[in-house]
Order: structure tokens, then C-alpha cells, then sequence
């Protein structure tokens, strides 16, 4: 049986790990010309920039340099770029909108500092989602995110971690958990 197999191209910008905010903001900027990237932006698009702001006292987050420089990307290509992440079901600095933005301006990502927006992608306190029907075999409904469901475009910017449940916490992960509703991160708990 012959299929349609596509391959992907994957892009690589290799680092030093003790590489500063600015080295990788300048990989994340030569990636994005070699990939095209600006193709797939449409004039007025509003594009997500998903990523994660950190944990108080946390360092592990992709650093706000790079979604400065992917904005300006995106906007040079005619989008509206804004940075977005969701609450967390378990109690912490993440867990309402007021105290993630708190937290999400700490570590360097505000309107001020990016020159786009940030937005927490379920509302105030994880009640913004839709629910739109899927065709998943497990699934037949999923809880999205408001904010997150509704942009015309996303570019993830991930770091990556070891995770106990699926042993990798990378991009699959960093969309599923935070452009998940409430009600989706707990679907995806309860399994």
C-alpha cells in the first residue's frame, strides 16, 4: 500500500550552553529567515508567541530576547504578535491572571519590554476556553484555551525538560498544557 509520506525539515542553531539572551535571540532571528517563517504570516494576522514565563524563583524559560526578536519578526511581516501562556490548575504564582502577569513581567515579559502585548490565554482564572468538537478517537471534545484557540497563527518558543510522566516536556507539551482550558488540563490529568 503506497502512502504520502512527507518529510519535515527540521531547523537546527546550535549553542553553547552558557550561550547569553542575546545569542539565542540572534539563532531564534537566523532560523526564522532560513525557515521562511515570514511566509506564513498574513497582514493582520494575530499571531501567539506561546511560551512559558517562568516559575517564581525559576529560571527555566526561553529568555523574553528571543520573543522580543521573534515579535519584531512577526510584526515586520505584518502580524500582531502577542505573548501568551495559561494558568495553572494547581496553586502558585500561576494560577490567576493577576498573579502570572505579576510573575511574567518579574522575569522580563511585559508590553514595556517585548513591544507587543502579553495575554494569559484562558482569562482570569481558567474560565476563557472553547470547546470545540474533535475527531480524536480518545477525545471527542477538547477544552482550548480562548485566547489560544482563537489566534490566527502560533509560534512556539520552548524549553525543553525532562518530564516524569512523558519523559520529554518540549513543544507537544508546552501547547497541550498551555493552550489547554481548565477543563482540558484536567482531562489531560485524569488519564
Amino acid at each position: 500500500m503506497a502512502t504520502n509520506e512527507t518529510r519535515a525539515k527540521v531547523y537546527l542553531a546550535p549553542l553553547e550552553a552558557a550561550s547569553s539572551a542575546e545569542d539565542l535571540a540572534a539563532a531564534a532571528e537566523r532560523l526564522w529567515g532560513a525557515m521562511h517563517a515570514r511566509k506564513i504570516i498574513t497582514k493582520n494576522a494575530l499571531v501567539a508567541i506561546k511560551q512559558h514565563f517562568g516559575e517564581d524563583g525559576g529560571e527555566n524559560f526561553v529568555p523574553p530576547a528571543v520573543a522580543r526578536a521573534v515579535g519584531a519578526r512577526i510584526r515586520a511581516a505584518g502580524g500582531k504578535p502577542f505573548s501568551t501562556d495559561s494558568n495553572t490548575l494547581y496553586n502558585g504564582s500561576r494560577a490567576n491572571a493577576v498573579d502570572h502577569l505579576e510573575l511574567a513581567r518579574k522575569h522580563g515579559f511585559s508590553h514595556d519590554a517585548l513591544g507587543f502585548p502579553v495575554i494569559i490565554a484562558d482569562g482570569l482564572k481558567g474560565e476563557s476556553q472553547v470547546t470545540p468538537e474533535s475527531r480524536g478517537q480518545m477525545l471527542r471534545r477538547v477544552f482550548l484555551a480562548g485566547a489560544g484557540s482563537m489566534a490566527d497563527a502560533a509560534v512556539v518558543l520552548t524549553h525543553v525538560t525532562g518530564h516524569m510522566l512523558a519523559g520529554l516536556g518540549a513543544s507537544i507539551k508546552n501547547v497541550a498544557m498551555g493552550f489547554g482550558g481548565r477543563a482540558g488540563k484536567l482531562q489531560q490529568h485524569h488519564s
